[in-house]
């Protein structure tokens, strides 16, 4: 467990990541996987901006998102609450070849909170999505 003072919320993640702490985010990285898979997956966690209600912002996000990458497939926006009671909406897209982009907002304490995951593609990526999917829920 992560108890963030700065954010003022704590995230579960899994022991054998690392925890960085930046001056405007905190970086959370998998380990390493051996000589065959260099690439590290990370999560970073940082305030997006101060605000009390999502409003529209998930379909604008996913619209601005659709323009900026055109003919690249969007999932989401798909809503839900975290363990302590914080409303999210979660989006996805590959932003290379190998690369997914996983993106949580996460509001609460008149904040909103952004989760942003990339993940490499190949066996393990349902795992780290699952995992992301993990940490999002576990925000109190």
């Amino acid at each position: 467990v992560y108890p963030s003072t700065a954010f003022g919320i704590r995230i579960d993640y899994p022991q054998d990541w690392s925890i960085e702490e930046k001056e405007s985010l905190t970086e959370i990285t998998g380990p390493e996987e051996g000589a065959l898979d260099p690439y590290r997956e990370h999560v970073s966690l940082y305030i997006a901006f101060p605000t009390d209600d999502f409003g529209l912002a998930p379909y604008q996000y996913v619209d601005a998102l659709e323009r900026e990458y055109p003919g690249v497939f969007v999932s989401g926006p798909l809503l839900g609450t975290t363990d302590g009671g914080f409303p999210y909406f979660v989006v996805a897209l590959p932003i290379t070849d190998g690369e997914v982009l996983v993106r949580a907002f996460i509001q609460g304490n008149g904040r909103i909170y952004t989760l942003v995951g990339v993940f490499a593609r190949g066996a393990r990526l349902k795992e780290y999505l699952s995992l992301m999917d993990a940490m999002i829920a576990s925000i109190k």
